[in-house]
This record gives structure tokens, sequence and C-alpha cells, in this order.
């Protein structure tokens, strides 16, 4: 018995953009069996009432997660559920090109897609995707803002090629709901601190950034619900989804202690002059991916911060005046990669950066003025 269901082609395109996050690693090598998870998805109908009103559940998983998402359809003829496996990016690149309403009819062995007068089967695959079962106990409501801002703020000081608890932000969220979140790797570090976070439950977790945008892609709302299992499953639930992801395990940096190292001299700059300078410099120090080959000399006195920097193309220095100086009066000088140093200038809020140091030729604290939230960078060899 065929099953027919009619879409908004607007609100399938959203759904498949969404379900499109979900994607398998890249440039690793997979099983048969990887291979058809990944590229499959589920589909499944449900007319819960048997009123022709129904519900279009679609499933995905991919790196370490799982997607479960809903959209509303209705039926002028059919009150019985429907459930099969297509697939996925064949269906995916059929509904960019629809508009108008959409008919998805289930058959046994496949589905029809009729949209504008034409007519279009895919044919049902033998798959088996897991169900998403949420635990109904140890719930909290975060924010979703909150998990995009921890993972665009972090993932600046993570390597791209980091694997595994390398690669993860660790949030450390208090019972009194504030949060301070880092991401690190040997000669960076972000420390990324908000005052409420709507959890208020204590509670660690290591996530990859690309789930935590995930996460805030997916909501609508300004909160969803967050429960971790047993199994330290981690699940994020809302009206229109649920998500899986697993978190990573492992021993992370030492970033608490290596935040709470007091600096000896605070200067801080012109947020946009800065990066502007910092631009000129990159060019003549060799804009490469190489970060070891494109440095800067930064030093400062009372007065002003001088960015200078040579390579056989040639040489240059900055004279940026300071807003303002405090602690040592004593110049410091600090060689820096200016290519990642530019990526962090250019991450931070405000009109104005501030710099601390401990002295010359140690590492360096930069942070937006007046903000708990900083990235440490480790000088380089002059």
């Amino acid at each position: 018995m065929s099953v027919k269901v009619i879409v908004s082609s607007e609100e399938l395109k959203k759904t498949m953009e969404l379900l499109a996050l979900i994607s398998a690693p890249a440039g690793k090598k997979k099983d048969e069996d990887a291979k058809q998870l990944f590229n499959t998805m589920r589909i499944t109908a449900v007319c819960p009432h048997r009123d022709k009103n129904y519900m279009l559940i679609f499933g995905k998983a991919g790196n370490g997660e799982q997607l479960t998402y809903r959209m509303e359809g209705k039926s002028t003829v059919s009150t019985e559920n429907a459930d099969m496996y297509i697939d996925c990016k064949r269906f995916m690149a059929m509904a960019k090109t629809c508009s108008g309403d959409v008919a998805l009819t289930f058959e046994s062995k496949e589905l029809k897609i009729n949209v504008a007068g034409s007519e279009y089967n895919l044919t049902a695959l033998n798959a088996e995707l897991p169900e998403i079962k949420v635990p109904q106990n140890g719930s909290c409501l975060i924010n979703t803002q909150f998990m995009y801002e921890a993972a665009r703020f972090c993932s600046v000081a993570i390597a791209k090629d980091a694997a595994g608890i390398r690669g993860c932000v660790q949030i450390k969220i208090a019972a009194d709901s504030s949060a301070v979140c880092y991401g690190a790797q040997s000669s960076c570090a972000a420390k990324y601190v908000v005052p409420s976070t709507g959890c208020y439950q204590e509670t660690v977790l290591q996530l990859l950034p690309l789930h935590l945008q995930h996460i805030a892609e997916l909501a609508e709302g300004a909160e969803v619900r967050l429960v971790r299992d047993a199994k330290d499953i981690i699940f994020v639930t809302a009206p229109r989804f649920d998500y899986l992801c697993y978190p990573l395990s492992g021993q992370f940096f030492a970033c608490d202690r290596i935040f709470n190292k007091p600096a000896i001299k605070h200067i801080t700059v012109n947020k946009s002059r800065l990066i502007a300078a910092l631009a000129r410099a990159a060019v003549i120090a060799g804009d490469t991916a190489e970060e070891a080959t494109s440095k800067v000399r930064i030093c400062s006195d009372t007065e002003n911060i001088y960015l200078s920097t040579d390579s056989v193309a040639g040489n240059g220095i900055e004279i940026i005046p300071l807003d303002s100086m405090e602690g040592d009066e004593n110049e410091s000088e600090n060689y820096l990669p200016v290519n990642r140093l530019m990526r962090i200038i250019s991450n931070l809020s405000g009109d104005a950066v501030t710099i601390s140091t401990k002295g010359k030729l140690d590492q360096l604290y930069i942070r937006s003025s007046g903000s708990d939230s900083a990235y440490l960078v480790a000088p380089m060899r002059g």
C-alpha cells in the first residue's frame, strides 16, 4: 500500500540544508557498511491522529554524530505510516531543484517524487539507522548562542589537523551557570568565559568545534535541551530535531594553570590599526601556510607598539600609538607568527585590543579590552 504526502518545497530545502551539515569524515578510508550508512537517509512518514496530517522524520548519520529532523506534511488520500531508506545525495540534490508543492509517495520498493509535472523514482535501500532515544532524566537547558560562540572563539587556537582530544573544545560549566571554555595546541591556547549558559548543572564537555556549530545551526530557539546518558553520549533536543554526538575522552591541556600566570605589562591599542599593520607586515614576511617562516617582531615602550619584519622580499616597520600602558615600563620584545596573530585579533570583538606579557621573549595574552576571554600565544625564536 502506497503512502502519499505533500510537502512545501521551501521547507523541504531548509530541512535538507540542515541534514547536509551531517557529513561523512573527509579523507578517511571507510568500509562498505560505513559508506552505506553515511550515504543513506531514512525518511519516516507518521500520521499520528489518522487525520491526513503528517510528520515527516528525516534521519542521517555522520562523523561521530547523528540527526533526526522533523517537518510537516499533508495527504489527500493517505493515513498510514511509512518508513524507507534512500540515497541521501540524490534526494538532497533533487530537493534543491524543486519549487511549489512536492509529492512524496512511499511505495514498497521505491520513493516517487512528483513536482511541477515531473516524476522521478528513487530505489529503496536496505539499511538500518539506529534510533535516537533521548533519555528523559538528567537534562538541562543550554543557550545556543553560547555554544556557537564557544566554538568560534576556541577553534582559532586548535590546529586544523589535530586529532582526538587535541582537536576539541573543553567546556566547564559551573553550578551558577557560568562557563569557562578552552581550545589549545602546543603554542597557542584560547580561553572563553561567559557569565551564563542557561545550564545550572556542573558538567564538563569535550566536543569537536564542528559538533558545537551544528547544534547552534540546527536550533531555531534561544535554548536547547542537553542530556548526557550513562554511556557518556550527548543528546541535544528541540521541537524540530534530536541530535546525538560523542564527546572525546582523554587528558586535556592544563589550560587553567597556564592562564593563571600573572603578567607584568599591559598595553592597549586600536584593533583596526593593529590589523591593518599586521596585514602589511604579512606581505613582507610572506603570507604562507608555514607560520614558522612568517613572523613579526613586536616591541613596545610607554607610547607606541612597534611591528617590524624582514625577509628575502624586503623589510618594514609599523609604529602605532598606544591607547594606554600599565605595569613595567621597560621595553618588551617578542617574535610571533603573523598569520596566527591576524586570525586571533580579527576574532576579537570591540574596538581595542589589550596585549599582556610576563616579559621579554615570554608568552603573550591577547584579549578584547575589558574581557575575561583571551588567547595565549607562545613566542618564536628571533
